[in-house]
């Protein structure tokens, strides 16, 4: 496995749990902005409309900074796949110039 590849899965999985913890939150709050009863119902929709703003806002920076994070772990696993490809192209190379000359080595010894 590659390193990119779990710190992706990783931060992946904080994003998410954020999310879920911010979305908690933002229903909590809302329970609370509707259940009070010294508030009138435009003063209650006034403040829901303010919090609803608010939870977007957040989820859409989350997601966001997640993206590019994310975004970040991907081009190094793919960077450091494309080496790995390039150092397999050169030794393959080499090796079969290796083998080829170790037979022709073999062929001239008999």
């Amino acid at each position: 496995k590659i390193k990119s590849d779990d710190a992706a899965a990783k931060q992946r999985k904080k994003v998410l749990e954020q999310m879920r913890k911010d979305t908690n939150d933002y229903y909590a709050k809302v329970s609370k902005i509707e259940n009070d009863a010294n508030k009138s119902e435009k003063q209650k929709q006034k403040e829901l409309q303010k919090a609803q703003a608010a939870y977007v806002k957040k989820q859409y920076k989350d997601q966001l900074d997640a993206n590019k994070k994310i975004t970040s772990y991907v081009k190094q696993g793919a960077n450091t796949q494309e080496k790995i490809y390039e150092q397999l192209v050169k030794k393959r190379g080499q090796l079969d110039m290796k083998d080829l000359k170790a037979t022709q080595k073999a062929a001239n010894q008999k």
